[in-house]
C-alpha cells in the first residue's frame, strides 16, 4: 500500500476536532492493519508516524475517541 492509498482509506482527516476513522480492513479486535513499506502495521500508529514522526519504543498512540 502506498501513502496515498493509506490516506484514501481514512475519513475525517484534516477536519479539526474530528476523529480519523479507518475505512479499510480491520483485525478481530477492530483495529485497522495494513502492509506498508514491507511490514504489517496498525493504522493508528502508522497515521501518527506519518503526521508526527516515529514513536519511541514502548510509546503509545492513543485514540482521542477510543475507537479502534
Amino acid at each position: 500500500m502506498t501513502e496515498t492509498q493509506f490516506w484514501e482509506n481514512m475519513s475525517g482527516r484534516g477536519d479539526a476536532g474530528v476523529c480519523w476513522l479507518w475505512r479499510g480492513a480491520r483485525d478481530l479486535l477492530g483495529y485497522g492493519r495494513v502492509r506498508f513499506m514491507g511490514r504489517t502495521q496498525l493504522t493508528h500508529r502508522l497515521a501518527f508516524r506519518l503526521v508526527n514522526g516515529p514513536l519511541a519504543d514502548g510509546e503509545c498512540a492513543c485514540h482521542r475517541c477510543d475507537t479502534p
